[in-house]
């Protein structure tokens, strides 16, 4: 699934509704998730998410078949750390994450992985946090393996940007919203073509 532009805003507005229901039922905390004290500005982070769009088009684009696979979205489990600057609304994350996506033909099946490495900064305003930020894409791997052999294209690693939402529904707990821009390069076909990797991703991460 392509995330184009127009559908964009309406996909935020969705989750900008999301974290207003929400707040209806979120109990009181302080708006800094960190503790009082300086060597208590830092919190451990971990995340589960799933991922639309540009996996789909990798897979797609290397299916050696022409029944579609079947594909439900690319997993992603990270961890990391978030420091809230003193006196101030900004925080710095930095998150090392697995991918990974499996689909299914009838005629076989394929997978789709990566590591990540990324760094946003945030705006933290109540219980909302708005960030920007970078991603680096540590080799991509598409492998299909069917009653005919397998197939394997390994991709160029690459950098990316992106923009994201948390809604803080306590001081250990956020859901979210991120949109990733990036394009990858085949390390393995001749032609070297560039596929569109943009995708929007939904997760929760906890706090620690």
């Amino acid at each position: 699934m392509r995330i184009t532009s127009t559908l964009l805003p309406f996909l935020i507005a969705a989750m900008m509704g999301l974290s207003l229901a929400l707040s209806c039922h979120a109990q009181d905390f302080v708006a800094q998730h960190s503790k009082d004290g300086a060597d208590e500005l830092f919190s451990w982070v971990a995340s589960y998410g799933l991922s639309f769009g540009g996996p789909d088009a990798v897979t797609n684009q290397y299916n050696p078949y022409e029944d579609r696979f079947e594909i439900t979205g690319l997993a992603s489990l990270s961890a990391g750390g978030d420091y809230q600057l003193k006196h101030s609304p900004l925080s710095i994350q930095a998150l090392v994450a697995v991918h990974f996506d499996n689909a299914e033909a009838n005629k076989g099946d394929a997978n789709f992985d990566y590591h990540t490495f990324d760094v946003l900064g945030f705006y933290n305003l109540g219980h909302h946090r708005f960030g920007v930020g970078i991603t680096h894409h540590l080799n991509p791997t598409f492998n299909a393996k069917t009653s005919r052999g397998n197939q394997m294209t390994h991709f160029e690693d690459t950098l990316g940007s992106m923009v994201e939402y948390n809604y803080l529904y306590d001081k250990k707990t956020a859901v979210g919203l991120r949109f990733t821009e990036i394009k990858y390069r085949s390390l393995t076909n001749n032609q070297r073509e560039t596929i569109d990797g943009q995708n929007l991703s939904l997760f929760i991460k906890t706090f620690f």
